[in-house]
């Protein structure tokens, strides 16, 4: 399928305030390759569209076909399929018409809720760069919605898809592969698309970039979030998972490569399903010109999953007054339940009572009491609450004692979207980056997953589903107001799992005053100062 990945360029005069441009550019994929139907999405297309498409009939319409007079130049870049080893340029470009721009409704309204405006969330460039306007000749690579300004094209850029055909293309399969059910949480995914668009095809065209399914949303999974690392030019690239035949199945097209808020990068990609993105489309058309055929389901499919997808269930949302977090369920019995989260996350005046949330076939809130909290000058960042056991399914964690640097793990936890939505708790990927010790014990994990506000108290996982540690944060730098997903730190579960063992066992509180640490390098090495290493006399 990834052979099926191109590049769209369009190209005329532009009706937008956007001075003197060159043309845009995006992704696009495949998708009836007897017919030369293009799949992409409509980033590129909005500086072009004619002064019609602002109309409120369009808007609330949610479709545009062009008019003979648009002057609306396409040309579609392709590699053949032999063309991996030969020398030279083998892409080819070919010349395309617009058939039609669409709104697809179910991922725009899960947009619209899940990532508000008024919440900070911005998609096209980021927010302390937006008078960054002066162009530097030593760098040629220019974000493809930098110049989009007004909402109406700001929309375009983001939940509107273009449908193209090919001049005289008439090569590869009537239809796509897709798998016969929404995209699972955890599944491996790959992304295949050109960044930056039309720079450079020959170095960048059809780049991969690695991840899995974060969280789905919308009506369907129309929403599907994503680890892959996508850039600028990435939109409308495919994004794929695989079968165990060897099948590339098409989940979705990349709706918006890069996304902010509250002025930090999330580090998370958005995606049309393509369920969605072909629904939508099914109602404009008198008969349908993307026909897909559903991947048979495989046992070997679910056991790629199962060891992250499980998780779910040992996973909560703790709320704290206005703020909220991420618990672990460690221990389940007829009465109770008991977690783990972080001192932090019950507030600056450490709330004996807070509320559970569980999401599973419907959110369910309990009441719950704080059992324990470690002192705010001890070095670990951990609390204990208890709650009565709601009758839904909860799993208990099981940990893991063994760390091996550069493994695979998975942060797990209610990141970014607030106490209102019917969200799953958001997986990420990565790897266990480092592993810090001290006299043999480790102290501190950290990892590459993504992590951000709301995932303090939830799960590092390593790939069999074991409990490796309790995210505290990510790394930020103050200095820049910078914030990096992608460093985080976590205590180990080796720091916590025989205390609340005993707890469990005897439900003597005291059991837990071992997880009250002051020692100096431990303080020094959570504090991220280098420590001092006590030397003995002597004398």
């Amino acid at each position: 399928m990834w052979q099926e990945a191109c590049i769209v360029s369009v190209s005329g005069s532009s009706t937008a305030d956007l001075g003197d441009v060159s043309g845009h550019s995006c992704s696009g994929v495949i998708v009836n390759g007897l017919q030369g139907l293009v799949l992409s999405h409509g980033v590129a297309f909005s500086p072009y569209l004619p002064t019609g498409f602002t109309s409120q009939h369009v808007r609330q319409q949610g479709w545009y076909r062009p008019e003979g007079t648009d002057s609306i130049n396409i040309s579609v870049v392709v590699r053949p399929r032999s063309g991996h080893q030969v020398q030279g340029t083998p892409e080819k470009k070919c010349s395309a018409q617009l058939l039609l721009l669409w709104r697809c409704d179910d991922f725009h309204d899960a947009v619209q809720k899940l990532m508000p405006k008024h919440e900070g969330w911005h998609f096209e460039e980021s927010p302390n760069n937006k008078d960054a306007n002066s162009k530097d000749t030593s760098h040629q690579i220019q974000p493809v919605q930098s110049s989009v300004k007004a909402d109406w094209l700001g929309e375009v850029s983001l939940s509107w898809f273009a449908l193209l055909q090919l001049e005289g293309w008439r090569s590869g399969d009537s239809s796509v592969v897709v798998s016969p059910e929404q995209a699972r949480i955890g599944s491996p995914v790959v992304v295949v698309g050109t960044p930056f668009g039309t720079l450079c095809p020959s170095v960048f065209m059809n780049s991969l970039a690695k991840g899995i399914v974060c969280n789905t949303a919308g009506e369907g999974g129309a929403l599907i979030l994503t680890d892959a690392r996508c850039l600028p030019g990435t939109e409308g690239s495919p994004l794929l998972s695989l079968d165990r035949d060897g099948n590339w199945l098409l989940l979705g097209v990349v709706a918006a490569p890069l996304c902010w808020k509250a002025n930090e990068w999330v580090g998370l990609s958005l995606v049309c399903s393509l369920h969605a993105a072909v629904e939508s489309l099914s109602h404009l058309l008198p008969s349908p010109l993307i026909t897909t055929v559903n991947a048979r389901s495989t046992k070997t499919d679910i056991q790629k999953t199962t060891g992250v997808s499980r998780v779910g269930k040992s996973v909560v949302m703790v709320e704290a007054g206005g703020m909220w977090g991420s618990g672990v369920i460690v221990h389940v019995n007829r009465s109770k339940v008991y977690l783990l989260t972080c001192r932090h996350v019950l507030g600056s005046i450490s709330a004996t009572r807070v509320n559970v949330v569980l999401y599973h076939e419907q959110k369910v809130r309990v009441p719950g009491n704080v059992v324990y909290v470690t002192p705010s000058e001890s070095v670990y960042d951990l609390a204990v609450v208890e709650f009565p056991n709601p009758g839904v399914d909860l799993v208990p964690v099981k940990a893991t004692t063994r760390y091996t640097k550069g493994e695979d793990c998975y942060a797990v936890g209610y990141a970014l979207f607030g106490q209102n939505q019917q969200l799953k708790p958001t997986v990420t990927s990565g790897v266990l980056s480092n592993v810090v010790s001290y006299k043999h014990h480790p102290t501190m994990l950290q990892s590459t997953c993504a992590v951000h506000a709301g995932v303090s108290g939830g799960a590092l996982f390593n790939d069999t589903g074991k409990l490796m540690g309790i995210i505290v944060s990510n790394a930020k730098d103050v200095q820049l107001k910078a914030c990096y997903p992608h460093l985080n730190f976590v205590i180990p579960s080796t720091v916590f799992v025989r205390p609340v063992k005993k707890f469990i066992q005897t439900k003597d509180v005291g059991c837990l005053s071992e997880l009250d640490s002051r020692n100096k390098f431990l303080q020094d090495v959570w504090n991220l100062q280098e420590p001092k290493l006590f030397l003995q006399s002597k004398m």
